[in-house]
């Protein structure tokens, strides 16, 4: 059996930034779909779906199936998630989404376009700066802090 080869660091920010702009690509088709479902379902009579319950569907589900994709090749790393590793998963998807995301669905239901709403979504990145400094000890950089500022 052949090793595998290990992705050059070069390589891996290219693949990175690609699978970012698919995510994003991706993200946003969900959004328009999302405001058209409910805006035809409107118009058809039917029982209007709390923002709320459906955000919370979309990331839950979506944060199982990213788990599920990914802990496996983890594990065949050879690294093992621990009891504090749990924990900081468990309180940034407790504090950081629950804030980012009510936020964000507030603004969802203010908006008429969808466009304006990812937009607002675009700033979950501050939510997860800010919060990754007191939450996973992440130091504060020249980087971050021009990004807080834009």
């Amino acid at each position: 059996m052949e090793a595998e080869k290990a992705v050059s660091p070069s390589n891996g920010k290219i693949i990175g930034l690609l699978l970012s702009v698919l995510g994003i690509a991706v993200f946003s088709t969900i959004e328009l779909n999302c405001k058209w479902l409910a805006r035809t379902l409107a118009a058809a009579g039917a029982t209007p779906i709390d923002g709320f319950s459906l955000c919370f569907q979309r990331f839950f589900w979506t944060g199982l199936i990213l788990i599920g994709m990914f802990y496996p090749a983890y594990r065949r790393s050879g690294r093992r998630l621990g009891a504090r590793d749990l924990g900081v998963f468990l309180l940034n998807g407790v504090v950081c989404v629950t804030i980012s995301i009510s936020l964000y669905q507030f603004a969802v239901s203010i908006f008429e376009n969808a466009s304006s709403a990812a937009v607002v979504f675009s700033s979950n990145a501050l939510f997860t700066i800010i919060f990754a400094r007191f939450i996973n000890q992440e130091p504060w950089t020249f980087r971050k802090w021009l990004a807080i500022v834009i």
